[in-house]
């Protein structure tokens, strides 16, 4: 029996040049919905990380109305004895139980929390745009992406860590709640901003001391509205402009994204002057 070809038959067949036209279809509008999904992608990041830091706020709210107004403490005393327990365990044991609360959806916690590795290019070890600090000064390890605002510990003057009159000691001496900070994205758990802070030049790591700054270098990542927390810039030069953004949780109860640039203009400490100029 002979074969008759699909033209003989009468069925059309696509020519070679017909099949390219069609890929060359499909692959421009993969190029062009690509972007939109990894854009609705970090859109939906941005939300979970709104969401978490909403949560986060709401449980200090409920530990600093039970304690009478009184800021949470830098230490918890415990039989006379100063525990290091900061405000990460305080509020996982008696307020919120989720561990991935305290990580930004853009930074996702290791399983297990010990499974956790230093960043081999970040300088002090600790977390970076895209990945969660750790933390085990209570002997239980802990992990996150977000920082408490250390004016807002009500005795760590005690500590050394500034004067006693620019700590928020009480919820009654914050006299900006919507302007002041409470919770933030961070590399670190906590820190102490000061007008004269320079951000970092590496808005992925955060700063770039070896040892460590104390203020708002911890902050100056680019985790939100850029590219993506990877892409961060590595290196950007003194007073140039900063990209991105990250969330900020305020006392007053409402949690937005603040531009790099404009973390200055908040009002993290009593007495806070916002500068004319962002330092560089």
């Amino acid at each position: 029996m002979k074969h008759r070809s699909l033209l003989q038959s009468g069925k059309a067949a696509f020519t070679l040049i017909e099949l390219l036209v069609v890929i060359a279809v499909i692959a421009i509008l993969a190029a062009l919905l690509l972007p939109a999904l990894a854009s609705a992608k970090r859109s939906a990041v941005d939300l979970n990380c709104i969401s978490n830091s909403k949560q986060m706020l709401l449980s200090m709210m409920m530990y600093v109305d039970d304690s009478n107004g009184n800021l949470i403490s830098y230490y918890q005393m415990i039989d006379k004895n100063p525990i290091d327990t900061l405000w990460i365990a305080r509020l996982t044991t008696n307020y919120s139980a989720s561990q991935g609360v305290r990580c930004c959806p853009a930074t996702p916690p290791p399983t297990p929390v010990t499974a956790w590795k230093a960043p081999s290019d970040d300088p002090l070890q600790w977390g970076t745009a895209d990945y969660p600090w750790y933390w085990d000064g209570s002997n239980i390890p802990y992990v996150g992406s977000y920082a408490i605002n250390g004016w807002c510990y009500g005795d760590a003057y005690s500590e050394g860590f500034g004067p006693e009159n620019e700590f928020f000691i009480k919820l009654n001496a914050v006299y900006q709640t919507a302007l002041t900070p409470y919770f933030t994205d961070s590399i670190w758990v906590d820190g102490w901003p000061n007008e004269t802070d320079a951000p970092s030049t590496d808005l992925y790591a955060g700063s770039d001391s070896m040892t460590g700054e104390t203020g708002m270098d911890r902050r100056t990542i680019a985790r939100h509205n850029y590219k993506a927390p990877g892409a961060a810039p590595r290196h950007v030069a003194p007073g140039q402009p900063l990209v991105g953004s990250i969330n900020v949780a305020f006392i007053d109860g409402h949690v937005t994204p603040v531009k790099l640039e404009q973390l200055w203009s908040l009002y993290w400490h009593v007495g806070w002057v916002v500068p004319k100029v962002r330092p560089p």
